[in-house]
């Protein structure tokens, strides 16, 4: 859940503003205050914009320029000290076709079997005929109501929002000048939830308890066009259109007890019944087919042990069995339901504050079935259930105050997985004579997709009081080892690592700061994304170095 800053009965206010190379331009300003002695208000607005890193070779044309705006409104009314509602309002649009600047991993396109085709390699460069666009606006209205009833606290969630896929969102299948296929998806998304939430109003009591009913409506419809002519063409034919709905209903419950002064249990349980209705419609009369239909029930559980040792340290180990609606396929995939996805997490661990030094360690161990996996044909998502995987392995982070001006945090994650069973994965093979070629294997022993032996991030801070104002550097690094794109290792990202800097000067009275930042200041080269979409194996590449100022007012 992103937490978002909430309207205060004290005057506040909060400008950024920042710019940097690639044209790249962001601002954002929050104010709050009282309107009347029970009512205060907030209001935020945000933009970010920049011309983008890449070029299309064959256009001849700048591509991945975007733009970002938004704005919340918030309403804060206290009735008395046992009753409030808070009302909010949101709009975010975001137009940023980066995730679809794509091009072939190591040429593997079908539009390299045509004379004449452009093929970009390298960071930066794309020749794709049609131009990526991709548009998403979301609205939304969401109502906040707490009732404090003496030993029980009552909150209320209510919430409707909608996101529209805008309606020139596409992509170049092939991603080379050859006119092989272009995707066009619009779409939109509607969804309604409301939940009961029911605590204890005490928190020193030695049982701690909450309780709830949750409710949800999602409605989405998605008509999915094809063509095949550069841009302005005008020769795009709808493929299908579809439509899925989804009833979610869930109860549940949560308690925790001090079995003694030091040893506490946690205890938790979640019953959902989720009901799921799909249907499509295919050309060339687009006649609406018989509704596919399907209900799954979850039943999720937890339990948590945990010994203070003394008042800085403790340990636990827990236990927690949790999963993943189902869904359909309207696009593509045939008609049976995808199941839910199911998880058995086991962890053990341990956490201190040894005078200025936070230690954590956690060792943990996934069990994985049905897992959910995507696969793509031409212009179509497929989503089905890998039979089973599992992961395990070791998180320690250490956090340190050295002295009154340096401090530091470093954490690193050591991981296996594998894919223990999963006999009709897709793999998509290519051969410079066929081109993409879809074949069944069976994937288990691989392992998961974005899943590296070994991540690490260090970050360092010195800092440092002056005459006329508080001077702070920041450094931070970040490493991650090979990963694969795709459950057979066809497509796989490297180790690299990633080297990011903040330098700030601020104010005696804190409200005003300027600072200069810098990010991938290696400039590392490494691919952010692997997709294989049935007529290509396609990739983007991560932002090259990026630097820039900011300037941020507070009072």
């Amino acid at each position: 859940m992103i937490q978002t800053r909430e309207p205060s009965f004290d005057y506040a206010a909060d400008a950024r503003l920042s710019y940097g190379n690639y044209n790249e331009s962001s601002g954002s300003l929050f104010l709050t205050g009282p309107l009347t002695d029970n009512l205060a208000a907030s209001i935020s607005l945000y933009e970010n914009s920049s011309d983008g890193f890449n070029y299309n070779i064959f256009r001849q044309a700048r591509e991945g320029n975007y733009n970002k705006a938004g704005g919340r409104a918030k309403l804060l009314f206290r009735l008395s000290d046992k009753t409030e509602f808070k009302l909010e309002i949101e709009h975010l649009y975001v137009n940023d076709p980066n995730p679809l600047v794509l091009q072939p991993y190591k040429g593997q396109t079908d539009g390299a079997l045509s004379p004449g085709v452009i093929i970009a390699t390298g960071r930066g460069y794309v020749a794709a005929d049609t131009p990526s666009q991709q548009s998403v606006e979301l609205n939304g209205v969401y109502l906040t109501q707490k009732y404090d009833l003496g030993s029980v606290l009552l909150t209320s969630y209510t919430g409707y929002h909608t996101i529209k896929q805008g309606k020139n969102t596409l992509f170049d299948l092939d991603a080379t000048n050859i006119p092989v296929d272009t995707t066009r998806y619009p779409g939109q998304d509607n969804i309604f939830t409301q939940e009961f939430q029911f605590n204890n109003a005490d928190s020193n009591d030695r049982l701690q308890w909450v309780a709830g009913a949750f409710y949800m409506n999602e409605a989405a419809s998605q008509p999915l066009l094809q063509g095949s002519t550069t841009v302005g063409g005008g020769n795009w034919f709808p493929i299908i259109s579809s439509r899925q709905t989804i009833h979610s209903y869930a109860g549940y419950g949560d308690l925790t007890y001090g079995l003694t002064d030091r040893l506490f249990l946690s205890i938790g349980a979640r019953y959902s019944s989720d009901y799921l209705d799909a249907d499509r419609a295919f050309p060339p009369d687009f006649t609406w087919q018989p509704k596919l239909t399907t209900t799954f029930g979850q039943f999720d559980y937890r339990g948590v042990l945990r010994y203070q040792i003394d008042d800085n340290s403790s340990v636990y180990v827990s236990f927690n069995k949790g999963s993943k609606g189902g869904t359909f396929n309207p696009t593509g995939g045939g008609d049976a339901a995808v199941r839910p996805e199911e998880i058995k997490a086991y962890e053990a661990g341990y956490k201190a504050i040894f005078g200025d030094i936070l230690v954590e360690l956690a060792g943990f161990y996934y069990d994985y079935s049905n897992l959910q996996v995507s696969s793509y044909g031409p212009g179509y998502q497929i989503v089905s259930n890998a039979a089973s995987a599992e992961l395990y392995g070791f998180d320690p982070h250490l956090k340190w105050d050295v002295s009154e001006n340096f401090d530091f945090d470093i954490g690193a994650t050591a991981l296996h997985s594998k894919y223990t069973s999963f006999p009709g994965a897709i793999r998509y093979l290519f051969s410079p004579t066929v081109g993409i070629e879809p074949v069944v294997e069976d994937a288990a022993g691989h392992p998961l997709i974005r899943a590296p032996e070994f991540s690490g991030t260090l970050s360092a801070t010195y800092h440092h009081d002056l005459e006329h104002g508080r001077f702070a550097v920041t450094g931070s690094y970040s490493y991650q080892s090979k990963v694969d794109f795709d459950s057979f290792g066809d497509m796989t990202q490297g180790g690299y690592g990633l080297l990011n800097a903040r330098v700030e000067w601020t104010t005696p009275d804190e409200r005003w700061s300027i600072a200069a930042y810098g990010r991938n200041l290696t400039d590392t080269v490494y691919y952010n994304q692997g997709l294989q979409a049935g007529l290509a194996n396609l990739v983007t590449y991560g932002w090259p170095r990026t630097y820039g100022v900011e300037l941020a007012i507070r009072y």
